[in-house]
């Protein structure tokens, strides 16, 4: 005989629940990050910076940091960092994560004149010890930086 088909709506709210305990992750390790280079990769203009002068802190899954953009404005940026991913090798670790929050300081990108723009991004770091490389990704734009561990 043929069996009738389960009651996938339990399996449905499963689903989400652990789609949302992944999202909400783990709060970001406490680091204060120097130096970021991007790369465009799509509408690359040779006046654009790569170099960005970044100076920020990550501190219980909070960030705040300044930048000066591709277009050479200064630029903070500010919301949460989550690690979603986390695995360690004796004293080499790597993380996955992503940041959600706003930045202030794009002229041709604000929300109306207010000069802000949402900022997701999502990020890979690697690190030996306290010091690492993190590698990310935001919109059209690759980007990698340093980062101590605090």
């Amino acid at each position: 005989p043929i069996s009738p088909p389960a009651d996938s709506s339990a399996d449905s709210s499963t689903d989400i629940i652990d789609l949302l305990t992944l999202l909400k992750g783990q709060p970001a390790s406490d680091s204060l990050y120097l130096g970021l280079w991007s790369w465009h990769f799509i509408n690359n203009d040779d006046n654009y910076r790569s170099r960005h002068d970044l100076i920020g802190l990550s501190l219980q899954g909070i960030f705040l940091g300044t930048f000066l953009n591709s277009h050479n404005n200064r630029t903070w940026a500010a919301g949460w960092q989550r690690d979603i991913y986390s695995q360690c090798y004796d004293k080499l670790s790597l993380q996955t994560g992503y940041r959600i929050g706003l930045m202030h300081g794009y002229e041709e990108l604000s929300l109306g004149n207010s000069r802000l723009f949402p900022l997701l991004q999502v990020y890979n770091d690697i690190s030996y010890r306290n010091i690492g490389v993190q590698f990310s990704w935001a919109g059209s734009v690759i980007l990698a930086g340093f980062f101590l561990r605090i």
